[in-house]
């Protein structure tokens, strides 16, 4: 068997395209001398090396292209140690991967090499729910963290120290510090004050004093009552009032019964509290109407008692004054909704009639009703009010008189209370769809008799008190709501 051994096949024409077959059996292609200038003739599949730069190249019938080293292509796939790390001074992207999308999530664009827009990322993560990138020292501008409603809060159990989130609900930021202090809004709160619970009330109950909660919501159906003077709830969230709250009579006393008997008289007592009802001895002179600050105490006022006097032989007891009406504030940071299901009241009480304990001739004057309460809405978010408010006045309570004296000394009734104070206060949109009440207390009637009358005169709020039963006399005043917020 003969061998045939070939180092070179010479190209006549071009001699610098000369193929060289190596020992080794590997072949060299000739170099074209003048950069860029490819050889002719050619036919299609001509292997070519440009030594200007364009490397390997074949001719596919039309034109040179490249094979590999310099030709370009595209990259299905990456490996290697990082960082991985590629030329820069382009104005497109590094290195672009198909921005995320929910049915990709986790994926990312990487940073132009502008300075512009160094650091900024498009990354869009659906799942996980709650994460964001690690580290993002680099970055100089802000992030969007995620975000939703207290409810939508991740599970206990998913929960690590730190993590963060804005709340929707409050329109703060918060950070999950652990289990014993929980979520905490950034800066407002001190470290060591973690947000409070939510309070949903579902069953009747009393309350008193200062109530701090989360979110706030009164079930319908379910009363608040209000166990010492006055109720404030200060809520971080919402408050969603679809219950009722009852402050009847909670504030302060008024005055006391006095007793008079054989031939004694006994002077009415002053009601408690601010612009509270005074008794007063006379039938020409009406009374100053007291001021009234429900900055200065969120509750009513008590009306006066009546005066009494009682011949020889009888007994006599006069009315007692009716207590104010208590106060309800409900101070919010999120909305304010009052349902059309609930009831805010916070009316005076009555004062009672006089009563004859021994016959005779006898003169008593009734109580004075207590003055309605106050009921403050506050919050920088937004009212909604469709329910029921009443702030109105306690009645004045009947006079008597008999025997002799009802001819000589007319038993006076009592004042009607004033109504109470109703404030409605936001920065945002305040509706009113529901009814708020604010009427005075009726004058209790007086027995028949000269123009000589021992009145009581009612508790003060948000006007004067009444002053006597018998006409012509001063009554009591409506109450007063003040407001912002537009439109009402």
């Amino acid at each position: 068997m003969s061998t045939l051994s070939v180092s070179s096949i010479q190209n006549t024409a071009s001699p610098t395209t000369n193929i060289v077959v190596n020992a080794d059996g590997s072949v060299t292609l000739g170099l074209y001398r003048v950069p860029g200038v490819a050889p002719t003739p050619v036919q299609t599949g001509t292997l070519w090396y440009d030594i200007g730069g364009a490397g390997l190249v074949i001719w596919n019938g039309s034109s040179w292209v490249g094979v590999g080293g310099g030709g370009g292509g595209t990259v299905t796939g990456v490996t290697g140690t990082l960082p991985i790390t590629v030329a820069t001074g382009t104005t497109t992207p590094l290195i672009a991967i198909n921005a995320a999308t929910t049915a990709l999530p986790g994926s990312a664009q990487l940073a132009d090499a502008t300075a512009s827009k160094a650091g900024t990322s498009a990354t869009l993560v659906s799942t996980p729910a709650f994460s964001i990138p690690k580290d993002a020292s680099g970055m100089t501008g802000a992030a969007i963290l995620p975000s939703g409603t207290n409810a939508q809060r991740a599970a206990i159990a998913t929960l690590t120290a730190g993590m963060q989130r804005y709340n929707t609900d409050s329109g703060y930021g918060e950070v999950y510090t652990g289990a014993t202090n929980g979520w905490q809004k950034f800066s407002y709160v001190s470290t060591q004050n973690p947000i409070p619970a939510d309070l949903t009330i579902s069953a009747n109950t009393t309350l008193s004093g200062t109530v701090v909660c989360n979110n706030l919501t009164i079930n319908s159906g379910v009363t608040v009552t209000v166990q010492g003077m006055n109720l404030v709830f200060i809520v971080y969230g919402n408050a969603t009032i679809n219950g009722s709250i009852d402050a009847d009579g909670k504030g302060p006393a008024g005055g006391t019964s006095s007793v008079s008997g054989n031939g004694s008289s006994a002077d009415g007592k002053n009601g408690l509290g601010m612009g509270a009802g005074l008794f007063v001895f006379s039938n020409t002179v009406a009374p100053i109407a007291k001021i009234y600050s429900p900055s200065v105490s969120i509750v009513g006022s008590g009306g006066s008692s009546g005066y009494s006097t009682s011949g020889p032989g009888a007994t006599c007891l006069s009315g007692d004054g009716g207590s104010g009406g208590g106060g309800i504030a409900i101070i919010s940071v999120g909305p304010i909704t009052i349902a059309g299901t609930s009831t805010l009241s916070s009316k005076g009480a009555n004062g009672t009639n006089a009563v004859i304990v021994a016959a005779g001739d006898i003169q008593g004057g009734g109580g004075a009703g207590g003055s309605g309460g106050v009921v403050i809405l506050q919050t920088p978010s937004s009212i909604s009010f469709a329910g029921t408010l009443d702030v109105s006045g306690g009645n004045g309570g009947n006079g008597i008189a008999s025997g002799a004296y009802s001819g000589i000394y007319p038993g006076a009734g009592g004042g009607g209370g004033g109504g109470g104070t109703v404030i409605l206060q936001t920065n945002g949109t305040l509706t009113n769809t529901g009814t708020i009440t604010l009427t005075a207390g009726a004058n209790g009637s007086s027995a028949a008799g000269p123009t000589t009358p021992q009145a009581a005169q009612g508790g003060n709020c948000g006007g004067a008190g009444g002053f006597t039963g018998l006409a012509g006399i001063v009554s009591a005043t409506n109450g007063v709501l003040t407001y912002s917020g537009s439109p009402l």
